[in-house]
């Protein structure tokens, strides 16, 4: 969603105001100074009067501010609004301060006046580039007054919007950054917004974009204007825009001990690299809102790959090729061990990659290199336009980059990746497809998103997401094989499927020092939009995986570094369990380790979220007859809004023959590893927090318990650190 129109303006560092230094001011016609209340009000000063905060959080949120407390907005759901107790003048000023943690996912008013229809109104705020905006309406006709310099993120700011006449004025901080004619006289504007912008129909599908992500405090209204405008001071003091721990107290489904953002929409991870004793990986994040849109690259590190701490966005949207997002790509070390990302970036109308270099050790600032993107658009030779998520390699002295794609051969259509070769990382050639699918023989889809070429000792594993299609979920499959002749040489013609049953996607690689492979991918939710508006997070990231290539099939099991994380361990003792059902704990957070041995019995498994009474529960299936293993979701949530189905995979299995199941629970996320080997991945989220109860059963048979482990886990202590 764009603006109508933008006049661009340079920045005026003149004050337009007659300032006072010392001389008193009059006094506002409103004042919300934003101190803590209770409810869903705050209060306006001037006429006493409980204004309600619109949030879909528990309750409004109130941090330290500039001067007492400030209030928090979540940047699609909170705002302020309400009709003025006196109506606009000729002449007003409005003035508060704000702080940002990312810009909107549109232009969003820091202040809107409206009339009752809606249709004639002003209003003074920032688009999704962070420049400054007046935006004004008038019978309906709408103008939009910007300027490219680019606000700060993570600081206080004093925003003030004065209108006179026919003329309005934003400055930040004490500086003019624009100053416009208005199309008509503002004329009566009785109604107020504060934290959104004019129109509350502004949206991206079913999500309001044109609301303030960041704190706002100290606000005042003057009608009219006062001569002489209070003085700009600058506030030292850093903002506290981490979000607050009342958010998502009450949220048991909310993962403590897997990596996800702080808030709002998360995506692929991308990127998983060491660099100077530290591991860091990046991820698609929409910090502003709950939907895919506005995507910048989120970044996290860690010392040792169980706690992370989320810091500010490495790179961001800009006007130019990467307006629509900074979308999936790779992360990697040079030669000489300096790290880049590259990135796909899209103007709307053309994709390409481009790169990007860090301006710290830490890796925190980034710098988009000057000559992006580095490859424009797909090469001459192909008709389809779209393609994505870069994956880069080293070989001997080259830079080896492949692309995802799709072809269309014979009106059927085949993923397939481009492959490219560099020797600078900034000039590059194309070479010829890596490889191409067949889906009519391999069932590999029409797409294929963030690809992985892995080297194993001396075999190479491509992995690829098949793009959902024709009411089939997206999947991750691999191949086995070579590289040779700048071209993938497969082992087998069909690939195979990462996981038994299908739902860990995008998954990141990392080799450590010694030689281990560890990767991290996207558990998604598949919640609709009105699960997410609800919950205030959407997506997470699988807990740290250890994969090996054994005899062509790719391993899986946790790292060991998650024991740090056990607690109040409890042995389970060799028994036999015979049509029959055993509770093994409750809890949100747990780990089981079960060595069982499926004598003679049909079917056995495990029971998750149950409720003591029955009314929430999932199921987990191994059947012996059908050689499958089942998740049942039917009776998992009496919860609103949440995909209630059955899944299956499937899983070669003989009576008599032993198997390791090591579970993790983490409140909505369930990783289930058999033998060290396979691994799938469930989502549930119940509506009770008793729904915590954990049991393993057997059907049409006995299921003998060797030995078990259960243990509680704790919160890794993930961290934010603006």
């Amino acid at each position: 969603m764009f603006m109508k129109s933008v006049l661009k303006y340079s920045l005026i560092l003149l004050p337009l105001f007659n300032i006072s230094s010392g001389e008193r001011t009059k006094t506002p016609s409103a004042y919300w100074p934003f101190d803590a209340v209770e409810n869903k009000v705050t209060v306006e000063e001037i006429s006493g009067e409980y204004v309600s905060v619109s949030t879909n959080t528990p309750v409004p949120e109130y941090v330290g501010g500039v001067r007492g407390t400030a209030l928090r907005l979540d940047g699609y759901s909170s705002h302020i609004s309400g009709k003025m107790s006196k109506s606009s003048d000729e002449s007003f000023l409005f003035q508060g301060w704000f702080a940002l943690e990312t810009f909107p996912t549109d232009t969003a008013g820091f202040f809107t006046l409206k009339d009752q229809t809606e249709e004639n109104w002003l209003m003074a705020g920032v688009n999704q580039f962070g420049n400054p905006v007046i935006g004004m309406s008038r019978d309906g006709e709408e103008v939009y007054v910007g300027n490219e310099i680019q606000l700060d993120k993570f600081s206080w700011m004093r925003v003030s919007f004065y209108v006179d006449g026919d003329k309005a004025v934003l400055t930040v901080n004490g500086e003019e950054v624009i100053s416009t004619d208005l199309i008509k006289s503002p004329g009566e504007l009785a109604y107020y917004e504060l934290g959104q912008g004019a129109r509350p129909d502004y949206l991206v599908g079913r999500f309001v974009v044109n609301r303030i992500n960041g704190l706002i405090d100290e606000v005042k209204y003057w009608s009219p204007a006062p001569e002489e405008i209070p003085a700009y001071s600058a506030v030292s003091k850093k903002p506290d825009l981490i979000i607050p721990e009342s958010r998502f107290v009450n949220d048991f489904n909310r993962p403590e001990y897997h990596v996800l953002p702080a808030a709002n929409w998360t995506n692929e991870t991308h990127g998983l690299i060491e660099y100077n004793g530290t591991y860091h990986i990046f991820n698609q994040k929409n910090g502003t809102n709950l939907f895919l849109g506005q995507i910048n690259w989120g970044h996290f590190s860690s010392k040792d790959l169980v706690s992370w701490t989320e810091h500010k966005p490495a790179i961001t949207p800009g006007p130019g090729y990467d307006r629509n997002g900074i979308w999936s790509g790779h992360a990697i070390k040079t030669f000489d061990g300096k790290p880049i990302i590259m990135y796909t970036g899209s103007d709307g109308s053309e994709l390409g990659m481009s790169l990007a270099f860090p301006e710290d050790d830490e890796l925190v600032d980034w710098e988009k290199f000057e000559g992006n993107p580095v490859v424009r658009g797909v090469p001459e030779s192909f008709e389809r336009i779209d393609f994505r998520d870069p994956f880069l390699w080293k070989s001997d002295s080259l830079y080896y980059m492949m692309v995802g794609f799709g072809v269309v051969e014979n009106q059927t259509e085949k993923g397939a990746l481009l492959l490219y070769k560099s020797q600078d990382l900034k000039e590059w050639e194309y070479l010829d497809l890596l490889y191409k699918g067949n889906p009519e023989v391999d069932n590999s889809g029409v797409f294929w998103e963030m690809p992985v070429f892995w080297k194993f000792g001396d075999k190479y594993v491509l992995l690829v997401n098949k793009v959902p299609h024709n009411g089939k979920l997206a999947r991750a499959l691999y191949w086995t094989g070579d590289f040779r002749n700048e071209k993938f040489v497969p082992d087998h013609v069909v690939p195979k499927p990462l996981e038994v049953v299908n739902r860990f996607l995008s998954p990141s690689l990392m080799r450590l020092e010694n030689g281990k492979t560890v990767a991290i991918g996207i558990i998604p939710d598949e919640t609709s939009y009105k699960a997410q508006l609800d919950q205030g997070w959407t997506h997470l990231y699988s807990i740290t995986r250890e994969w090996e290539l054994i005899n062509g099939k790719i391993h899986q099991k946790p790292f060991s570094g998650l024991e740090k994380l056990r607690e109040n361990p409890k042995q389970l003792d060799s028994q036999e369990l015979t049509n029959d059902k055993l509770k093994l704990t409750s809890g949100h957070q747990n780990e089981l380790v079960l060595n069982v041995v499926p004598e003679d019995c049909d079917r056995f498994g495990l029971v998750l979220g149950e409720h003591p009474k029955g009314i929430e529960r999932t199921y987990i299936t191994f059947d012996l007859e059908k050689q499958k293993v089942m998740v049942d979701r039917c009776q998992s949530s009496r919860r609103d809004f949440i995909p209630l189905d059955t899944r299956e995979g499937n899983y070669q299995m003989k009576p008599g023959e032993p198997l390791k199941l090591h579970v993790l629970i983490d409140g909505s996320v369930t990783e289930v590893f058999i033998n060290d080997e396979d691994a799938f991945t469930i989502r549930i989220f119940p509506l009770y927090s008793k729904s915590c109860d954990i049991s393993l059963f057997s059907e049409g048979g006995s299921l003998q318990i060797l030995s078990g482990e259960i243990n509680e886990l704790q919160s890794s202590n993930n961290q934010t650190d603006w």
